[in-house]
């Protein structure tokens, strides 16, 4: 019995179903429609009847369908939003300058709102702190911060003319700035499709992830130090424990951030303080993981600061477990290993939030608006500046 022959213009030509299948098939399991009896999943490429026409090499339509829907769902970021939302109550802000976000973020997005500078408030990559530029830079810094000090130790009582020479050859006020990173913003071209000027601000160093270990109860320690020992990684496991309440919390891990890396957040807030008139850093995005967390406090604090009411706040901070499972659903978390994307993981309930709300005026004012204040002057951040960050993120007749 013959088989049935597709019609001519029903026949894929050979160079589009060549891309797409190296496009769909993962990488080392590609068929070559040429030649498919070299390919290792090729199918029977022989018949009774000789070799087969080339336009007959398999290609599974559904999987097509699948990986199409997957790479359209790539085209949008993952908890993405304006922090100035012009649809929300607090519309006395000012819209397209500051965005949040999930680490998926898409080139797409970055390019329609014209994003100049990226936040990142991860720690930063391996790779970045291997990188000699970087190393460089970091050296740079440590013989500025030498010089600053034998400058107020040794040469305070010295005649004005090497005071004057010390001034001229170091600038204490870049101290209190952080660096970009040189090859994070290098790359930012093939990463993120613009080129953008990356800030690496590791809300969680290494004495906050001590601090998050000793509050842990003693048997979720024991196996950490057992996992360790073994030479396994105890993300997985400390992570659960964090999210969940009765180990942890959310609330317990915000309190901590919140003071451990209370210095850090200052430094990375005048990060949008521009020194230089003839640059800006607008627009820019700040994100972490999942853009809730540590992202969610950062971005707290500028409401706090710019006076938009609590509510607001608490449902902003809510809105991000919807967005988050529903890019789940879109399967656009693929890059976050599945204990990340756990519900328990993603949730972002209104009571933590009010809760975090709360232990800030308790701290720091009596009021939301006297504890945010409090608590970036107690970091080190300066009247004016706090009145400057105000005037950036308010619409000039809130200011």
């Amino acid at each position: 019995m013959a088989s049935k022959v597709p019609k001519e213009q029903d026949m894929p030509t050979t160079a589009e179903t060549q891309e797409d299948a190296e496009r769909l098939l993962p990488e080392g399991n590609q068929v070559d429609l040429d030649h498919p009896e070299t390919s290792d999943n090729a199918t029977e490429s022989v018949n009774a009847h000789g070799p087969r026409p080339r336009y007959s090499t398999y290609v599974d339509l559904a999987k097509l369908k699948r990986k199409v829907s997957y790479m359209d769902n790539e085209q949008h970021s993952v908890n993405m939003r304006d922090v100035g939302r012009p649809e929300a109550s607090h519309n006395h802000l000012r819209a397209e300058i500051l965005f949040r976000s999930s680490q998926v973020i898409s080139s797409t997005d970055m390019k329609n709102h014209g994003i100049r500078t990226v936040l990142d408030l991860r720690v930063p990559p391996a790779a970045c702190k291997a990188s000699a530029q970087n190393q460089m830079q970091r050296l740079n810094r440590w013989l500025t911060r030498m010089v600053v000090l034998i400058r107020r130790l040794v040469l305070r009582k010295k005649n004005k003319l090497v005071r004057r020479t010390m001034s001229v050859l170091v600038d204490e006020n870049t101290l209190e700035e952080y660096p970009k990173c040189i090859r994070c913003t290098n790359n930012s071209m093939a990463k993120y499709g613009v080129a953008v000027d990356v800030y690496h601000v590791d809300l969680l160093p290494s004495w906050v992830e001590y601090w998050i270990f000793y509050e842990l109860p003693m048997y979720i320690k024991a196996k950490v130090v057992w996992m360790k020992i073994k030479g396994e990684e105890p993300d997985t496991m400390v992570a659960a424990a964090v999210a969940d309440p009765e180990v942890l919390g959310f609330v317990r891990l915000y309190k901590i951030i919140l003071k451990g890396s209370r210095k850090r957040i200052v430094r990375a807030l005048r990060l949008f303080l521009d020194k230089d008139a003839n640059r800006t850093c607008f627009p820019a995005i700040v994100h972490c993981i999942h853009g809730k967390d540590r992202t969610g406090l950062f971005v707290m604090l500028i409401y706090l600061l710019c006076g938009v009411p609590r509510e607001d706040i608490i449902k902003d901070y809510a809105l991000s477990e919807v967005l988050l499972k529903e890019g789940r659903q879109n399967h656009q978390l693929r890059s976050m290993p599945e204990s990340l994307t756990t519900d328990a993981i993603m949730a972002s309930a209104e009571n933590v939030m009010e809760a975090t709300l709360d232990f800030l005026e308790q701290e720091y004012g009596s009021s939301t608006t006297s504890a945010v204040e409090g608590y970036l002057m107690a970091g080190g951040m300066r009247e004016e500046e706090i009145q400057s960050l105000r005037c950036i993120f308010l619409c000039p007749d809130f200011r």
